[in-house]
């Protein structure tokens, strides 16, 4: 446990040192520029991530793992922005999260282990921000960032083994994974509606690092004892691809936002936000 406790800090060090910038699905443009209030706000968003480029690998402390997939991360989650500067936004996220696992052990000749999991705690934090880009001399274009990380935790409610229900199932998994992005926003103002459109486009960046916080026993017909199995910080940090949504504000008081990530995970985001 400790080695895995070292390895998940070390890893988490350096997924914050790769960050170009990261969380999705947030409000485009700073809370203080498109709401005439005091910049606060609260609302909620899903978040479903059907499958990531790259598989995560324990090769750096117990390479007992292989081809570790993690698809159908369904994220549900109340949001709470507030305008820490006129540019800068920060957020608070708190909510459920289901997903599905699927690996080969390793230590049980190669067998592919699924892993089916109850519902979840989810919380994350989200710093994000936009600027005018002066440089081109083009009125309402902006670049901007997102950074965002999330930690969650479920228990395993069932397993298969090489297709075959287990018993006697046991175990819980923790998830730390974060979303970084650039892009470029152009706010176009419909002013009969009182509404902004605001498209965006850039690349983003995610990764992710999973392990058993409690570990995994189970038994099978093929199974004379009941077999363990412990998943120590495995992690992907290549996964990268474009980003495309965009911000709907309507009357400075709520914010729509609807956006897809694709290659580096195909996924999609859309949420509501009432501003204050």
């Amino acid at each position: 446990m400790r080695k895995c406790l070292i390895g998940i800090a070390i890893i988490i060090f350096l997924g914050c040192s790769f960050a170009y910038a990261g969380g999705s699905g947030d409000s485009v443009l700073p809370l203080r520029e498109t709401t005439e209030f005091i910049g606060v706000g609260g609302g909620f968003e899903y978040n479903y991530v059907g499958s990531r480029l790259f598989d995560l690998n324990d090769k750096l402390f117990n390479n007992k793992v292989k081809s570790l997939k993690v698809k159908n991360n369904s994220q549900i989650y109340g949001k709470f922005p507030i305008g820490i500067t006129k540019n800068t936004n920060l957020t608070a996220e708190v909510g459920g999260v289901n997903y599905d696992v699927k690996f080969i052990n390793k230590n049980d000749v190669d067998a592919e282990i699924n892993l089916k999991l109850t519902n979840g705690l989810y919380v994350g934090l989200g710093l994000n921000g936009a600027y005018p880009l002066e440089v081109l001399n083009i009125k309402n274009l902006y670049w901007g960032y997102t950074i965002q990380g999330a930690w969650y935790q479920n228990d395993v409610k069932s397993i298969t083994r090489n297709g075959v229900d287990a018993t006697d199932v046991d175990g819980t998994l923790y998830n730390f994974d974060g979303q970084n992005s650039l892009y470029l926003a152009y706010k176009w103002d419909w002013e009969g509606f009182h509404t902004s459109l605001i498209p965006y486009i850039g690349a983003f960046q995610t990764w992710m690092i999973l392990g058993t916080a409690k570990g995994l026993s189970y038994k099978t017909s093929a199974l004379k004892n009941t077999l363990e199995q412990d998943i120590c910080a495995a992690y992907d940090f290549y996964s990268f691809g474009m980003v495309l949504g965009m911000d709907i504000d309507i009357a400075k008081y709520v914010s729509v936002n609807i956006e897809g990530r694709f290659i580096g995970e195909n996924a999609v985001t859309t949420g509501v936000i009432v501003k204050f």
